[in-house]
């Protein structure tokens, strides 16, 4: 408001003077008045104009890092649930398989029974079924089988068993060694 009344006062070039005095006495900007002053204001002025953008670029930074350890996230568990279902179905017919191998090995141990039984029920037809024509040979020839196995049929089915059981346990501990392999 002074500056104002002595302006109306006086002539145009004393109050032109005395603005410029007046902004370069105020207490609350300093104005560099020397070379050296200078020098110093603008690499003040550049350090913060840099520390405002490296502020600035480490935020981007967090910002991006943020979103892509979250895609992250999100994917591994989406790859996670996908390869979880893949082992559920693995092992469903790795557990089919298995039964069907116990079925294969238990119908093949009572079909064995049932035949052993039946040859010490009526010998006749133990022979008879253990005697076969070859027609390569000649058409009168025929070969008698009298061949005893060492190892019986229950031990048989009892490796089949013992087999069985080892390679599906040893199926479950690699796949479960592989999927805490990858685990983050």
């Amino acid at each position: 408001m002074a500056l104002l009344s002595e302006s109306a006062s006086g002539s145009p070039a004393a109050s032109l003077a005395h603005i410029s005095t007046s902004i370069n006495t105020s207490p609350s900007i300093p104005y560099p008045r020397s070379t050296s002053e200078q020098y110093w204001a603008a690499r003040a002025l550049t350090a913060e104009t840099l520390l405002v953008a490296r502020k600035e670029h480490s935020e981007h930074l967090k910002n991006i890092t943020a979103t892509q350890e979250t895609k992250r996230s999100n994917e591994v568990t989406r790859l996670t649930k996908m390869y979880d279902a893949r082992l559920v179905k693995l092992e469903r017919l790795l557990v089919i398989l298995l039964s069907l191998l116990c079925l294969f090995a238990f119908f093949t141990f009572v079909s064995n029974f049932s035949l052993v039984r039946g040859a010490q029920r009526s010998h006749g037809a133990r022979s008879q079924w253990a005697h076969f024509t070859i027609p390569i040979l000649s058409p009168f020839a025929s070969v008698v089988e009298n061949e005893v196995s060492v190892i019986g049929s229950k031990t048989i089915f009892g490796f089949c068993l013992i087999i069985a059981g080892l390679a599906y346990f040893l199926l479950r501990f690699w796949i479960s060694s592989r999927k805490y392999q990858h685990a983050p």
